[in-house]
């Protein structure tokens, strides 16, 4: 009884979507179960989540009563589990729960939730050693106006191995990787592909994601994205080694310091890699908030809504007349840093610092007031006029110091995005009055 109810509510809901003009726009994501690597190909709309891996397929309903802050929540009572949990923002694990009423059985899965790479394809080189040869295709996110990434620092390290050579340039958010003579190959934090010991950078114009070690010594594993979505790991042969290290000699028992020196002095003989000694995060210090002006600069009124991750359920809608302007103020995670100290075969001490990107808190939605119906009286005058929302687009903010305070032309910003169907939907009912 349960599964035919949730149906229908889901049927219930497309209804709903489609009277009201918000269109419900497909949007494809992987599922990858991160103890067997298996993936899940996934089609989410507004109402349903459609996977299928290795020929198997399943299908879940949309259960907004029952979402949790930074998750919607989708049910099937007849698979196993019966409820599910999609990410907000996109990207994280998925939360699964065995009974939609009780969400005390909502809990973090093995699935790890990302975008699908583009489908647009087009044949690209080799770059760098240990990687396949890829085809894949995308297009770069134009970023808010008066919202522009400040300038990151990089940390720089030598790569070597395999009859190659080359150089790399670590940021917070940005992995720059250039091997001979070739021109670099850029790549963008991405967490959602993070394992123990590394940070995971992706390039979808490659269709490739790179996971460095968190010490920045050791190798890097290379990820290319097949045409179903899979992904082939493989260990690059490069080297990798920080240019300038910080090295600290070793305190010798009794007091004072020395470096060390192999008896017999000369160069010495090669040892192991370091190994962790010790291991924290310090936060970076805050940022405060961004103060963002919200211009609608078109001729109808407009609806935002602004999801904060954190509480989706209150996050707050409001209007803004044709030529006017709304101030909000936006949290920014300022992100951390992981300090570890290393020790090699002679007692030598290195401290690395790798810095960890602040997380995305919001998105905005932007909607465009449309007329839907008038009523005339006798003499042909507007007695009443009934408007609706029709979305425009909806528009990723950057996280930390991506985000800067400004003006900027929010509905022209969505517009450009061109993904009205991957808009938030409104909770609040307040526009239909």
């Amino acid at each position: 009884m349960a599964g035919r109810w949730t149906l229908a509510s889901g049927i219930l809901a497309l209804a709903i979507s489609l009277l009201v003009f918000t269109p419900v726009c497909a949007q494809q994501y992987l599922f990858t179960s991160q103890s067997s690597g298996t993936v899940w190909q996934a089609t989410v709309t507004d109402t349903r989540v459609d996977m299928t891996s290795n020929g198997i397929t399943g299908t879940y309903f949309r259960l907004n009563q029952y979402d949790v802050p930074g998750y919607r929540m989708y049910s099937n009572e007849s698979r196993n589990p019966p409820v599910i949990g999609i990410p907000v923002s996109g990207t994280g694990l998925m939360l699964t729960g065995t009974n939609s009423f009780d969400r005390s059985t909502y809990r973090d899965s093995d699935l790890l939730v990302s975008r699908a790479p583009t489908t647009a394809r087009r044949q690209v080189n080799n770059g760098i050693p240990g990687s396949g040869t890829n085809t894949a295709g995308g297009a770069s996110v134009v970023p808010l106006v008066g919202t522009n990434p400040s300038t990151p620092s990089y940390s720089q390290f030598s790569l070597s191995g395999g009859g190659f050579t080359g150089t790399a340039a670590q940021s917070v958010t940005e992995l720059r990787i250039s091997i001979g003579s070739n021109a670099a190959e850029i790549y963008q934090r991405a967490s959602v592909y993070d394992v123990p010991g590394f940070q995971a950078y992706q390039n979808p114009t490659l269709a490739r994601v790179v996971r460095w070690p968190s010490t920045g010594v050791g190798t890097m594993s290379i990820g290319d994205i097949g045409p179903g979505g899979s992904i082939s790991w493989n260990s690059s042969p490069l080297q990798i080694t920080p240019v300038t290290p910080s090295v600290t000699a070793p305190v010798i028992p009794g007091g004072g310091s020395r470096p060390v020196v192999p008896p017999g002095g000369g160069i010495r003989p090669v040892v192991g890699p370091p190994v962790v000694v010790s291991s924290g995060v310090v936060p970076f210090p805050p940022l405060p908030p961004a103060e963002l002006v919200l211009w609608n600069n078109h001729d109808k009124e407009i609806l935002i809504r602004l999801t904060d991750f954190r509480n989706e359920v209150d996050s707050p809608e409001f209007r803004i007349a044709p030529g006017q302007r709304r101030t909000v103020y936006l949290e920014r995670d300022a992100g951390s840093e992981l300090v570890q100290v290393l020790e090699d075969g002679f007692g030598t001490r290195t401290e690395r610092r790798v810095a960890r990107p602040g997380s995305r808190i919001y998105d905005i939605s932007v909607y465009v007031m449309k007329q839907q119906s008038v009523a005339y009286g006798l003499n042909g005058e507007i007695e009443d006029a009934t408007y609706v929302p029709q979305s425009v687009g909806k528009i990723e903010v950057p996280a930390g110091a991506g985000l800067q305070s400004g003006t900027s032309d929010i509905y022209n910003e969505a517009l450009r995005r061109s993904n009205a169907g991957g808009v938030d939907r409104l909770r609040d009912p307040q526009w239909n009055r």
